[in-house]
């Protein structure tokens, strides 16, 4: 789908109501429905012939609390706080995902490890919360 707001392309994966969840490369994003358009790939300019501007949203907030949840509900929730904390341009985050029986702490260290938008991550300094806790360097903007 094209984006027009953003002039790119996307794939749609997740609609409610009048908006749209779009992938766009590593983000994601959303959109008015009314603001996308069904191209042919030939109609499509290619995106690596410009650059794209990334806007800024408002901070998510410096630490991601998860203790209490399941892995279920912390793999969506934790996505998205780490894309929103990229587009808000913070350097480091603190997901606190608690000691327990360290299943969430599993979990959150396997998605940042492998996120796009994770530079390197860290169990938390005592002070930050220990193993309770991991310390994420996003990528820089």
């Amino acid at each position: 789908m094209w984006v027009a707001g953003l002039e790119v392309t996307g794939e749609i994966t997740e609609v409610s109501g009048d908006e749209a969840e779009v992938q766009v490369g590593s983000f994601r994003i959303r959109a008015k429905v009314g603001d996308l358009e069904l191209r042919g790939r030939a109609a499509q300019p290619d995106v690596r012939e410009r650059a794209v501007s990334v806007p800024r949203v408002s901070s998510p907030g410096l630490e991601l609390n998860l203790r209490g949840q399941t892995t279920e509900e912390v793999l969506p929730r934790l996505d998205k706080y780490l894309n929103d904390a990229y587009l808000a341009g913070l350097p480091q985050v603190r997901i606190i995902h608690g000691k327990g029986t360290g299943a969430l702490r599993r979990v959150v260290r396997d998605l940042v490890t492998k996120h796009p938008l994770v530079a390197s991550h860290r169990p938390g300094d005592r002070y930050e919360g220990g193993e309770g806790a991991t310390v994420v360097e996003l990528v820089p903007r």
